[in-house]
């Protein structure tokens, strides 16, 4: 319940604070030591060196403009560091990865596989090369057995669903 509290009753001279020392991280030219909620001097100087950097009138108060560019910069910046993007990368045009393909895929669903091997003794290890050799399709083969779908050695949608999905909760439980 207090954190709650925390954010319903939040100091918004402490919030302007929390952004720019999060600013600050990425711009050396910003200083701030403390989120303490008073607006005094080092404050009105960091806010001062904001606006003049981010071409807003340098006058060391928070009006709306700089209010909304300060949320701008700080949403941009956590936002780029904390989330990482994730990569689609299954082909659109393609259905199937099969014996003989050479594509980027291949790669990554060898490194998936060899991920899974370090985890499952019933998992072959596999050469990660880029072509979907036979080691490949027998690998892949191994993961459609252990997890009841098709036998065809093919990494079609729903064997590349299970595979992704696998490996996101075998990172989940590394953390």
């Amino acid at each position: 319940m207090s954190e709650i509290n925390d954010i319903i009753n939040i100091n918004p001279v402490k919030e302007i604070q929390m952004y720019l020392k999060e600013i600050s991280k990425h711009n050396s030219n910003i200083s701030i030591k403390h989120t303490d909620g008073i607006f005094d001097s080092e404050t009105k100087e960091a806010v001062t060196i904001f606006q003049r950097i981010y071409g807003l009138p340098p006058n060391g108060t928070v009006d709306l403009a700089t209010w909304s560019k300060l949320l701008y910069e700080y949403n941009k910046i956590t936002s780029t560091d904390n989330i990482p993007n994730k990569l689609d990368c299954f082909p659109d045009n393609v259905t199937e990865i099969k014996l003989g393909d050479k594509k980027s895929i291949v790669y990554i669903i060898q490194i998936l596989i060899n991920d899974l091997s370090k985890k499952y003794n019933n998992i072959n290890n596999i050469d990660i090369t880029g072509v979907y050799d036979e080691a490949t399709e027998a690998a892949v083969k191994q993961f459609q057995s252990i997890n009841k779908l098709p036998i065809t050695g093919i990494v079609d949608i729903k064997t590349w669903n299970s595979l992704t999905c696998i490996n996101n909760v075998c990172r989940m439980q590394d953390k």
